[in-house]
């Protein structure tokens, strides 16, 4: 309301909206749109680039007072951008920590060890892999010979068994017929993502929107239908989330994620399947399985999901409320627990009802609100066995 404020040669207010990336999610529920449709201009402010990450610390440090002198070293830069992933926020936490760190042992530079020490007081655990750096780098020889010898001399081995190599469960992909994969490391995953001329973003998607067989328009004239736009033309709405492996799993559905390599620049990858050990990846003509300890190392930690809502769908329910919502709610809830859903055509969302949502949020590990939000319809419809798409079987998922 307050937009329409204005008089015959402008406006009269502006209004500028700051927030995390859950404003995004907030924005995208139904009873928002109309705010949502009124917004003008968006920007998302990404994690920085390795280059990006050198200059902020420099900057950080010229305001603090620092007039010569390199405190941060270019190695130093470098796995600082690998530990926080160019997070601002994580940036000035370990840089924060190294600094004491120097301070106390009296040193006039940040190096390697101080830098990892930082990150460990950080984050609590660290991706630890100097202390085996030499182990690692002779298993990883032995391997690549073995692996060698196996190819040069017999060509019984089918993609399949190359998926079994890195431990991928069966059920890794069995509801995805695209060809195996023929490498685990991600360097070979980016290779494929990076091609001249296209859009990695567009591709992305494009494998997104057929793991649930809609149509993906990659021609959009200025001014077209988002992403999310078209994805709602057909059912379905867009869930941003940042997180990790852990949540990946829990909430279960194909998602498009944000990788990086050692240079900083991104890649827009479609997750089709996530097992234990094992994370696969469409690429368009195949599929790429990668280690999920190189997946964790590699990404930034948002993704985008689809998720089907159910009929009159608006995520804040109130008491006494009745319908479409309520009546779907009754139905899966009974399906889960076990239950007979209510013998009124009609049900009403009370405390009865509030009480068995809340538990299966309980369960499910969600906070227990009593709303009806994207990820507990997610969980929802997983629990009682829809047709959606899935990371993984349908059994680990309960």
């Amino acid at each position: 309301m307050l937009t329409n404020l204005e008089t015959n040669q402008r406006k009269l207010l502006q209004i500028i909206m700051l927030g995390q990336p859950e404003l995004q999610e907030m924005l995208s529920r139904s009873e928002l749109r109309q705010l949502a449709q009124r917004i003008t201009a968006r920007y998302h402010l990404g994690p920085l680039s390795k280059k990006e990450v050198g200059a902020y610390v420099r900057h950080r440090l010229a305001v603090a007072g620092l007039v010569r002198g390199e405190l941060f070293p270019a190695r130093a830069i470098r796995r600082l951008f690998r530990l926080s992933g160019g997070i601002p926020r994580l940036i000035n936490v370990i840089c924060d920590r190294a600094l004491l760190g120097v301070y106390v042992e009296g040193k006039e530079r940040v190096d390697t060890s101080i830098l990892l020490r930082a990150a460990r007081e950080t984050f609590g655990e660290i991706h630890a892999q100097r202390k085996q750096s030499k182990i690692i780098r002779w298993l990883s020889a032995c391997f690549v010979l073995i692996a060698c010898v196996v190819l040069l001399t017999s060509d019984y081995v089918s993609h399949r068994s190359r998926v079994a190599a890195i431990a991928a469960p069966e059920p890794m992909l069995q509801n995805h017929r695209e060809p195996a994969a023929e490498s685990q490391h991600m360097d070979a995953l980016l290779r494929s993502l990076d091609q001249p001329g296209e859009s990695g973003d567009e591709r992305a998607y494009q494998m997104l929107f057929n793991q649930w067989h809609i149509t993906y328009l990659t021609y959009r004239p200025q001014g077209g239908q988002t992403v999310c736009e078209q994805a709602q033309m057909q059912g379905l709405y867009c869930l941003h989330k940042k997180g990790d492996l852990g949540s990946l799993r829990s909430i279960n559905r194909p998602a498009v994620v944000k990788l990086f390599d050692d240079q900083g620049k991104e890649f827009s990858a479609t997750l089709i399947a996530l097992q234990e050990q094992a994370a696969a990846f469409a690429t368009g003509a195949d599929t790429k399985v990668v280690d999920v300890k190189e997946v964790a190392r590699w990404w930034s930690g948002d993704y985008v999901i689809f998720w089907r809502p159910p009929p009159k769908y608006q995520e804040d329910i109130k008491r006494g409320s009745r319908g479409p919502l309520v009546r779907w709610l009754d139905k899966q809830l009974s399906l889960v627990q076990g239950r007979t859903a209510r013998s009124l055509k009609d049900p009403a969302y009370d405390d009865t009802m509030r009480k068995q949502l809340q538990e299966f949020q309980r369960a499910q590990g969600l906070a227990p609100d009593g709303r009806i939000s994207p990820e507990t319809i997610i969980r929802l419809s997983t629990a009682v066995g829809s047709d959606e798409p899935l990371l993984h079987d349908r059994k680990e998922a309960r």
